[in-house]
């Protein structure tokens, strides 16, 4: 089945239509992949062709080459790395690399989401919910899905720093936020500041648990977005497709 519930219909059908804010994962649950490495890929690819733009290719192709090699040592599970070694190779990949590029390479991600995956954040937004994105990724890359997406109230990534003068990519800007834990705190800041009593969380690893949990303590709920086996009954909706379309007939029905 494309859809499980680990609640009953009934009241699961009963949450949905309280639900006054909506947190939602974006690597590998609204996008099938790392957003910042697809970002980082397409800057390393249109560096090929302009001339202006080829000193920054030995780091970029080493940082292809290692996170291909990431993706065979760990069997195409590369999250069975820890997120700070990602980070960091991350951090040493994109160091001097331009703002501009970032942003411009940042511009069509969301054209890439997950079919119907607007549709069922917008569904929420149409009813007075507030839609936030919470994720790992770096804030430029969450700044341009903002602007591209009127209806997503907070677009919350790691900040990072820029040299002034030269508007390049220096670092994460520290404390980084690495963990379900770290993003536990922001979950909650979204909750004062909305004041929401039904959140619901859309995610799909282990960094999304201790939202789930609390979402749960306060009678809230949550979806898994083709979630790991052993983290399948942990969401009260699991979706098991490619298409959201199944999300989006369940709440259009209500």
């Amino acid at each position: 089945m494309k859809l499980t519930f680990n609640q009953t219909r009934d009241r699961i059908e009963e949450k949905l239509q309280k639900v006054d804010l909506v947190c939602a994962d974006l690597d590998e649950c609204l996008f099938p992949f790392f957003t910042q490495v697809i970002v980082a890929g397409e800057i390393l690819f249109e560096s090929l062709f302009k001339r202006h733009q080829r000193k920054y290719l030995p780091q970029l192709c080493f940082g292809a080459l290692t996170i291909g090699g990431f993706i065979i040592l760990t069997f195409g599970n590369i999250k069975r790395l820890r997120n700070e070694f990602l980070m960091k190779h991350f951090e040493r990949t994109m160091r001097g690399i331009p703002l501009d590029l970032i942003r411009k390479h940042s511009q069509y991600i969301h054209t890439f989401f997950y079919s119907e995956s607007l549709q069922f954040l917008k569904w929420f937004a149409e009813r007075g919910a507030h839609i936030s994105i919470l994720s790992l990724s770096i804030q430029p890359i969450l700044d341009i899905l903002m602007e591209k997406l009127s209806f997503i109230n907070d677009g919350i990534g790691n900040n990072i720093v820029f040299d002034k003068v030269k508007g390049t990519f220096r670092a994460y800007n520290k404390p980084i936020m690495v963990s379900g834990e770290d993003k536990l705190l922001c979950f909650k800041d979204l909750i004062n500041k909305y004041n929401a009593k039904c959140p619901l969380v859309v995610g799909h690893s282990l960094d999304e648990m201790p939202l789930v949990e609390y979402a749960s303590s306060m009678n809230g709920i949550s979806v898994g977005i083709n979630p790991k086996k052993k983290l399948k009954d942990k969401f009260d909706i699991v979706l098991n497709s490619v298409s959201w379309e199944p999300l989006v007939s369940l709440v259009k029905s209500l």
